[in-house]
């Protein structure tokens, strides 16, 4: 009887035929994944080369349905065959359909797919130079203007067929609006944002810039001054301000007066006054400031610009005495400080006035930079006239635009506190904030930190107003084209003098009566 038990050898015989037929199993079932992953990535491979023109960006224009001639760019492209993919199978999968000719290709302008009827801007541009070279004057395709494409046409066609490259997906770009769009959209923006909701104490701080030395500074207003004993001409009243640079003086003019302090008086009769601006040089940092608002003053003679009459250095060039014209009602700050509320006639008025003087310093390339209501004045008359004239900036044909921060935070645009070129439209926007100090009694912002009234400037470009429903709509498409972010949808000085709310303000007389409180303070 055979013994009952079996071999070592027999053992691992046993033992290697399962582990060939695991192994082979493997095998198959890698096989059988290869040939499934082939199959379906030779399934997609377009049957038809997509014309080159409709691979642009846009050029299907959204289709919501796949077409089986052409690349659909909603399906998921197939992973692609894994490295362990044998020799023979990459052999074994389907040869790619020939690429099309120049003769089986349709015209373009004959496609009449649904992308195509849909898309406005696909029939506006040209079609690219695909096929071979013809002696038509087609637009080159390369910038350089060679037809480096139609030897690679002609080459591609007499190449061996090959697998086409994915096509690439295109981009859905919309039409570019017109320039009368952007301009209507960006107002309508800012007059949303206007519409919106609101934040806004003291009122200071302002950003300048020292760029003269003190010599040239001295040189200048040697220039600029007279050189008469002032006290000849006027006798100094009463002091009526005080500021970082000095103080103000009312004065009244002697009979003694010489040269245009004698003309004033000639004018004005013998209770002719005038301001006088007080400065002590040897504390005043920023002495090119003053140089530059009296030559600016000097130049620009208007109704609605505070006159500069006279300068004079005194005590050895240590004292700087600067004469303009009177403006009795003070500033609009204090306008608004001691009345509960301006009409919008007033406020028509005054922005009138503001904006024609606005439009006289533009028509001489002269920007102000500093427009708020500390820098605008009245008079008992109701007359308007803008002053401080130390941040103008002069444009010439080599310099037709600023970047330079300057002015006071809470009015400044945009483009300035972003340190963008900007141009006289720099007054436009703080005119317009101006206006929304009379309607609110504040500027927006002001109960923030300077710096972080630049941020919020800078990040949320017009200003919300506080309660807009009492607005008349004429004031707020005021409001809309000054505060417009986009600077070329932005009114000029001169469109605005023809705008609807300021046709409409108050006679200037009416002004007189919001200075009432001065009376009640004597």
């Amino acid at each position: 009887m055979a013994p009952n038990y079996v071999s070592q050898e027999a053992l691992r015989e046993e033992q290697r035929k399962k582990q060939l037929e695991a192994q082979r199993q493997r095998e198959r079932e890698i096989e059988e994944q290869n040939r499934r992953e082939l199959e379906a990535y030779n399934a997609s491979l377009p049957t038809k080369k997509v014309p080159l023109a409709q691979q642009e960006i846009g050029g299907y224009g959204g289709s919501p349905s796949p077409q089986p001639d052409r690349y659909n760019p909603s399906r998921a492209a197939p992973s692609a065959p894994k490295a362990s993919s044998q020799q023979s199978n990459l052999r074994a999968q389907r040869p790619a359909p020939p690429a099309p000719t120049s003769a089986s290709r349709p015209p373009l302008a004959s496609q009449n797919s649904s992308s195509a009827l849909r898309d406005p801007t696909q029939a506006q541009r040209a079609p690219r130079n695909d096929g071979p070279a013809t002696g038509h004057a087609n637009a080159p395709r390369y910038p350089n203007g060679n037809q480096a494409s139609q030897p690679r046409q002609q080459q591609q066609q007499q190449q061996q067929p090959s697998r086409l490259p994915a096509p690439v997906k295109p981009l859905n770009v919309a039409p570019k609006p017109s320039q009368q769009q952007q301009q209507s959209d960006s107002v309508k923006a800012a007059e949303a944002a206007l519409t919106a909701k609101p934040s806004p104490s003291e009122r200071k701080q302002d950003v300048r810039m020292s760029t003269m030395s003190e010599s040239e500074v001295m040189a200048k207003l040697k220039e600029a001054v007279s050189k008469d004993d002032p006290n000849i001409s006027y006798s100094k009243q009463k002091k009526i301000g005080q500021g970082a640079s000095g103080s103000v003086y009312v004065a009244k003019i002697k009979e003694t007066a010489v040269g245009i302090a004698r003309d004033v008086l000639r004018a004005q009769g013998p209770r002719a006054q005038v301001a006088i601006k007080q400065m002590d040089l040897a504390h005043q940092p920023r002495k090119e400031l003053i140089v530059n608002e009296i030559m600016v003053m000097k130049d620009s003679r208007h109704r609605n610009i505070v006159n500069f009459l006279d300068a004079f250095l005194r005590n050895n060039n240590s004292e700087l005495w600067v004469v303009m014209e009177y403006m009795e009602g003070g500033a609009l700050t204090d306008v608004i400080d001691n009345n509960p509320s301006i009409s919008e006639e007033q406020i028509s008025t005054i922005c009138h006035e503001t904006c024609r003087g606005l439009q006289h310093l533009h028509s001489q390339n002269i920007i102000h930079r500093d427009i708020k209501s500390d820098n605008v004045l009245l008079d008992a008359r109701g007359n308007v006239k803008i002053t401080d004239f130390g941040f103008c900036a002069k444009l010439t044909e080599t310099k037709s635009k600023r970047a330079t921060m300057v002015g006071t935070p809470y009015w400044m645009a945009p483009e300035v506190v972003k340190q963008k070129e900007y141009g006289p439209k720099v007054d436009i926007w703080s005119l317009g904030i101006m206006a929304i100090e009379m309607i609110e009694s504040e500027p927006p912002y002001l109960n923030e930190e300077p710096l972080k009234a630049l941020y919020l400037i800078a990040t949320n470009g017009t200003p919300r107003l506080k309660k807009p429903e009492k607005l008349s709509k004429e004031l707020k498409a005021f409001l809309s084209v000054c505060l417009c972010v986009d600077v070329k949808s932005r009114a000029s000085a001169d469109e605005l003098l023809a705008h609807d709310f300021l046709r409409h303000g108050c006679p200037l007389a009416s002004l007189s009566d919001l200075l009432a409180f001065k009376k009640h303070a004597k």
